[in-house]
């Protein structure tokens, strides 16, 4: 098996202040029959004290297949999807609370 750990540089999801994120990546892993790697991720902030860690698992073939894509310009289209994916569900869950008030007054 192959492991790798990785540091870069990142910005604190919650108050914004520069942190670093940790990764180890290892693979191949075999789940259920299937082959993937295994990103094991780490994010403390110094500033706020904000924390994420996890374990992800990406299908090795999926994930080869892409290889030349992750680079910064790919990047950057993933960031901008997640945020507007964040975006969209805080303005589903406002218009949510927003009828559950008005339903509230009446």
């Amino acid at each position: 098996m192959e492991t790798r750990a990785i540091e870069r540089p990142a910005v604190c999801p919650s108050c914004g202040a520069p942190g670093t994120y940790s990764y180890v990546v290892s693979g191949p892993v075999n789940r259920d029959g299937d082959t993937f790697i295994e990103v094991k991720y780490h994010f403390k902030c110094e500033v706020c004290g904000h924390t994420e860690e996890g374990t992800v698992y990406v299908p090795l073939e999926g994930l080869y297949r892409l290889r030349y894509l992750l680079v910064p310009e790919a990047m950057a289209v993933i960031e901008r999807a997640k945020v507007l994916t964040e975006v969209s569900l805080l303005d589903i869950k406002a218009g949510a609370e927003a009828r559950a008030t008005a339903g509230g007054d009446r």
